[in-house]
C-alpha cells in the first residue's frame, strides 16, 4: 500500500514540476516582450492640446469654487451654533 502512495506522490511531484516549467515559460515571453517594446505616443493637433489644457484649468476653478462654498457653509453653520442662531 505504501508503494502505491509513494508512486502517486512521485507522479504528483512530476506533474507540479511540469506545470511550474510551463508557467515560467509562459511568463518569460511577455516579460521579455515588455523589455523590448517602448512606449508609443501619437501626435495630437495643437488645438486638442490647447482644449485639454483649458478644460483642466476650468475644472480646477470649478472644484475650487465648490470647496470654498462648502467651507463657507461650514463656517457659517459653526458660527450660528456658537452664537445661538441654530
Amino acid at each position: 500500500m505504501m508503494k502505491f502512495f509513494s508512486g502517486c506522490v512521485a507522479a504528483v511531484r512530476a506533474c507540479v514540476a511540469s506545470v511550474r516549467a510551463s508557467v515560467l515559460a509562459v511568463v518569460a515571453v511577455p516579460s521579455s516582450m515588455l523589455l523590448t517594446v517602448g512606449s508609443a505616443h501619437a501626435a495630437l493637433p495643437t488645438e486638442v492640446t490647447t482644449a485639454i489644457t483649458a478644460a483642466g484649468t476650468d475644472m480646477v476653478a470649478a472644484v475650487t469654487a465648490i470647496i470654498v462654498s462648502f467651507v463657507a457653509f461650514w463656517g457659517l453653520k459653526k458660527l450660528g451654533s456658537k452664537l445661538g442662531w441654530l
